[in-house]
């Protein structure tokens, strides 16, 4: 059974940028979840409604590709990495809404999640809490 519904869902181990993405999220007005690693953040899409997700790549224990790999139909993806877009990402495009390079500047992130938000299961950010 499903949970709350939750705008994003933030999963990032570095714990400073997660805390960007985070208070830029909810600055904006968007309820935020938040995980630091992939067996987390499967977690909380096991019991949440979520809008859409801000994905970092490389983490320890289970990272974003992975997570990605485990989700038949994952909610609208913000792609997160120091990295170049790859054929990983490439290889994963059907589930993943945006790719943003690190550093993300605020607008950039609040841009993506808001058009991620505009395809997801509610179909409009009138349904959340973001402007």
């Amino acid at each position: 059974m499903q949970g709350a519904d939750v705008d994003v869902l933030a999963v990032e181990d570095d714990e400073n940028v997660r805390h960007c993405f985070v208070s830029a999220l909810r600055g904006a007005g968007y309820s935020v979840a938040e995980a630091d690693d992939g067996f987390v953040a499967l977690e909380l899409l096991r019991s949440l409604r979520v809008g859409a997700m801000v994905l970092d790549v490389r983490m320890p224990v289970m990272d974003g590709f992975q997570l990605l790999d485990r989700l038949d139909e994952p909610p609208p993806t913000v792609l997160v990495s120091a990295q170049p877009y790859d054929a990983e990402a490439m290889a994963r495009r059907e589930k993943v809404h945006a790719y943003l390079q690190k550093p993300v500047r605020t607008g950039e992130l609040l841009a993506a999640v808001r058009s991620a938000l505009e395809t997801g299961p509610w179909g409009s950010t009138a349904a959340f809490g973001g402007s």
